[in-house]
């Protein structure tokens, strides 16, 4: 009876100790905060593996700059609202640089977005 109430104990605070943990993870999280409502350098999807190369291109007519991997399957783009200079996106590319050595950055490459492709007319028959 007594080596239950040990790890009844043992448990409950373990889950204590758990519990603390995520309420300072989700309180990082939350001051790392950084206007508009965009994280920096934690933007980044969980990687699955080492990317060769990271690409960063930003839309100047939106201002949304897009980190991408080579390989693709490393994990998937994503994507920094109000970063119309490309300064945040490099910024959480040089973080994932640093988890990663020897990965490459390439940009970022500015664009303006395509204008909407005209629609053929199809003729009846």
């Amino acid at each position: 009876m007594a080596v239950a109430a040990v790890v009844v104990a043992a448990v409950a605070s373990a889950a204590v100790v758990a519990a603390a943990a995520v309420v300072a993870a989700v309180a990082a999280v939350a001051s790392a905060a950084v206007g508009e409502g965009v994280v920096a350098n934690m933007a980044s999807p969980a990687l699955r593996g080492s990317p060769d190369r990271i690409f960063i291109s930003v839309d100047e007519s939106t201002g949304t700059s897009t980190v991408s991997f080579f390989p693709a399957d490393v994990g998937a783009p994503f994507q920094v609202t109000g970063d119309h200079d490309g300064a945040r996106a490099l910024a959480d590319a040089k973080a994932i640089i640093a988890r990663h050595p020897g990965c490459t950055i390439h940009g970022p490459h500015f664009h303006a977005a395509r204008p909407a492709r005209a629609k053929p007319k199809k003729r009846g028959a």
